[in-house]
């Protein structure tokens, strides 16, 4: 009798499991993600899965802000300094759907620029958004507080 319970609890596992994949599909495609601001942003339009089983996700409104920050070399600290400032003044600000800082990863391809220390990724609802975070004052007092830090700065903005 053991084994039957045994065969029972593993099918209802994984009828579980297979339900909780579905669920987690169903909130990808037609989830928001709630920020600070506490409303919901609708940020998905479209999952379509192709014959080779890859799924892609098609984004609407959202505007990147990409930074590649070359730290003072006099100041072997900095790039530390800069990512937890970056993450003490900048996630805090309305309107930032996505926000991922770190050093320069190594790469062994020769077509990866690996002079940069710091990158700073930053995804928002619109350029509107965007627009609003560059006159934050919490990004203000972040460009204040981390220009002795960097030596050049290059931005990349897109839609």
């Amino acid at each position: 009798m053991s084994g039957v319970w045994r065969l029972a609890f593993g099918v209802w596992r994984l009828a579980f499991g297979v339900w909780r994949l579905a669920f987690g599909v169903w909130r990808l495609a037609f989830g928001s993600i709630v920020h600070h601001t506490e409303k919901a942003i609708p940020i998905f339009t479209a999952i379509a899965t192709v014959a080779s089983g890859k799924v892609f996700i098609v984004c609407r409104g959202m505007f990147s802000h990409v930074v590649i920050f070359w730290t003072d070399s006099g100041k072997p600290d900095a790039p530390a300094e800069l990512i937890a400032a970056a993450k003490k003044y900048l996630t805090p600000i309305p309107g930032i759907v996505n926000f991922h800082i770190g050093k320069m990863a190594t790469s062994h391809r020769d077509v990866v620029d690996q002079t940069y220390q710091v990158a700073l990724n930053i995804q928002f609802q619109s350029k509107q958004a965007q627009d609003e975070y560059q006159d934050h004052p919490q990004h203000l007092e972040f460009v204040k507080q981390c220009k002795p830090l960097f030596a050049k700065v290059v931005v990349y903005d897109f839609e």
